[in-house]
């Protein structure tokens, strides 16, 4: 599907592609990242079947969103179409998860967006002021589902990889517990038992 879908823009802009009908993107990955790295060279691979040479441009973690990826006029200037970044939300919700990253609320003209597609929808912006103004959290959750399949749909992103970790604790260790949002303890609440010393 990938080559038909391609064709389709080949016909649309055939100025942006290769007298052998590839296309080449520049794919941004922050360099001081290993596995992020890793998924750029995967991407890099899986793009190659479908006739599309992928150059992966790398940028130290410090400015990739203030001066690289997050910025609009060097996105631009360097001709990046994929950007990789690692997002975790804020909290167990549409709005603490996707919010900024898929709304026009996470483009910042001049650098610190981390809506790195530049993704802007005004049905999705619609979508979170209706989650944002629902009476319950049973109403929210419809309209959450509403907001990913739309975004994932429109391919606004395309989430990879999951990391997991192994998270061990001492037995003195107290008010341990899995904050659900986070999928990791929270450290700001944890504490020490005396255990009889």
């Amino acid at each position: 599907k990938a080559k038909s879908l391609l064709q389709t823009c080949r016909d649309d802009e055939p100025g942006e592609f290769n007298s052998d009908g590839s296309l080449n993107v520049n794919l941004s990955a922050r360099s001081d990242r290993p596995k992020e790295i890793n998924s750029a060279v995967a991407i890099q691979a899986a793009l190659k079947l479908a006739n599309i040479n992928v150059n992966i441009d790398k940028y130290t973690s410090d400015k990739y969103f203030s001066s690289f990826a997050g910025n609009s006029d060097f996105v631009k200037s360097n001709r990046i179409a994929l950007s990789m970044m690692k997002w975790g939300a804020d909290w167990a919700d549409a709005f603490g998860d996707l919010d900024q990253i898929v709304t026009s609320a996470g483009i910042h003209s001049g650098g610190g967006s981390v809506n790195l597609g530049e993704y802007s929808s005004p049905q999705i912006d619609n979508l979170f002021n209706q989650f944002l103004a629902a009476p319950d959290a049973a109403s929210q959750a419809k309209i959450g589902t509403e907001i990913d399949q739309t975004a994932m749909g429109d391919a606004a992103l395309v989430p990879l990889i999951y990391n997991k970790s192994l998270v061990y604790h001492p037995a003195n260790v107290t008010n341990w517990y899995m904050a659900p949002a986070y999928g990791e303890p929270d450290f700001s609440v944890l504490g020490l038992s005396n255990s009889g010393s």
